[in-house]
């Protein structure tokens, strides 16, 4: 028996960009949680096999998901995943939306036989139940979230961008020098943001790669993911309608009062009522399916009060108080908070709740409607099983390995690539305090996850 562990990657998300990798530092990880000597279960830990899972970074839920299907059967179908074996699915962020829009598509169509390379190898969606064993959410907006709205409100200019850079990125990128990427984005992106630009400028570009044919091959492949990976998020953005909050929205072929039918495949699992999201958990637990939730809470950008619902986002009103106010933000992180703070995000927060953090202590407080971690409204992570959501400390980044700006092991030639193997994408916290996200705090939430992981009882 084998456990395959499947990391799925969230909104914008894929497996490696060139050489930038969406889940980093978790291959190490494992590596040493496997070999740790000291720890329990040694036989069980070395069972645990790892995948890592490349979707579409923008496309609607209900893509991702059949997309994520089909790579799961055809894992069983080439014998990668036998019948006596645990399949785990990992999703951050978007990617456990993906997760519960699979399981709700296996739920309805149990007897679909799914094609792999042809008809006669098709695998039935019964036989990815039958291997499933534990869900691990992270940073999951199970409710949506406030960004998604306030992007939706600025739909022109997000086009707008997308379209220059992917214009950009197809004619001047491979010949572009990385100090005109600190000369353009020095006024908008802070560095860490930055420093991750110019690796994927400088992994991207021929000019560098010199004559070597190997360093040629390499750049030429990062820059054809870069190409694809924008002009996927150009041509398909449906996902960000599949992650508004819609506490004040009404959402199409859902009916909160309706007990009966199911919503419409099309609608996102952010979306479904009360008693569809109860036959989810009915169903996982029939099933014998596991989960566990970690729910991120990055540093106040803003000096919000207490019960206070999130100002309407605008550069004059809140930019000037984060420039006077706000100490160990970057600009990206304090400005993506102040977004998703604004807005009426409500779900879950009119009264106090006990949470646990990952200290294992008892966290009892009130979670404010404008609490987030720069990209998902906090109580809107708080499912299936709110008092038992691990609370973290971190921002939306934190949790996947980018809480850190890590030279490369190996400094590249000036012929080389990346100068990096991690970036700190949001500087949410500079300081020490309980805002910091750091080895240690890595290192605890990853022993818990794979813990739980081949855990094989309560």
């Amino acid at each position: 028996m084998r456990h395959h562990v499947v990391l799925i990657p969230g909104f914008g998300g894929f497996d490696v960009l060139g050489q930038i990798q969406y889940y980093t530092g978790i291959t190490s990880f494992v590596d040493r949680w496997q070999n740790d000597p000291s720890g329990d279960n040694l036989d069980l830990r070395r069972t645990v096999e790892l995948h890592y899972f490349d979707n579409l970074p923008t496309a609607a839920v209900v893509t991702r998901a059949d997309r994520l299907k089909n790579y799961l059967a055809k894992r069983i179908a080439r014998g990668s995943f036998q019948s006596c074996d645990k399949l785990i699915l990992i999703g951050h962020s978007t990617g456990g939306l993906d997760i519960r829009k699979l399981l709700q598509d296996l739920r309805l169509h149990p007897d679909e036989p799914i094609p792999v390379d042809n008809d006669a190898n098709a695998v039935m969606a019964s036989e990815i139940l039958h291997v499933m064993s534990r869900i691990v959410f992270l940073s999951v907006p199970q409710y949506g979230t406030n960004i998604a709205n306030w992007t939706i409100s600025h739909n022109l200019e997000r086009r707008i961008g997308i379209s220059l850079i992917s214009g950009f990125a197809s004619t001047v990128l491979q010949v572009i020098p990385g100090k005109i990427i600190d000369v353009l984005g020095g006024f908008l992106l802070a560095q860490n943001l930055r420093e991750a630009i110019r690796d994927a400028v400088r992994e991207s570009s021929v000019i560098l790669a010199g004559n070597d044919p190997v360093k040629l091959a390499n750049a030429r492949e990062a820059a054809s993911e870069l190409r694809l990976w924008l002009e996927n998020i150009d041509k398909d953005f449906l996902a960000i309608q599949d992650l508004r909050n819609t506490d004040n929205v009404s959402i199409p072929n859902v009916d909160a009062d309706d007990d009966s039918d199911d919503p419409d495949d099309s609608v996102s699992p952010a979306h479904y009522p009360p008693k569809t999201r109860r036959r989810e958990t009915t169903f996982w637990g029939n099933k014998g399916i596991k989960t566990m939730s970690f729910a991120t809470l990055g540093k106040d950008a803003h000096p919000y009060n207490a019960g206070s619902p999130g100002d309407t986002w605008n550069p004059i009103s809140l930019w000037g108080p984060y420039i006077t106010s706000i100490r160990g933000c970057d600009s990206t992180y304090a400005a993506a908070w102040l977004a998703c703070a604004s807005g009426g995000f409500d779900t879950n927060t009119k009264t106090d709740r006990s949470l646990r953090d990952i200290d294992d202590s008892e966290v009892k407080r009130r979670m404010e409607q404008w609490e987030n971690d720069g990209i998902v409204n906090t109580a809107s992570m708080l499912w299936p099983n709110e008092e038992e959501t691990i609370l973290v400390h971190g921002d939306h980044a934190d949790i996947i390995g980018h809480y850190k700006l890590d030279p490369a092991e190996v400094v590249p030639a000036q012929g080389g690539a990346r100068q990096h193997d991690r970036y700190d994408l949001f500087v949410s916290a500079e300081d020490d305090g309980i805002d910091k996200f750091d080895d240690e705090r890595f290192e605890k939430v990853w022993t818990k996850i794979f813990n739980f992981c081949i855990k094989q009882t309560d």
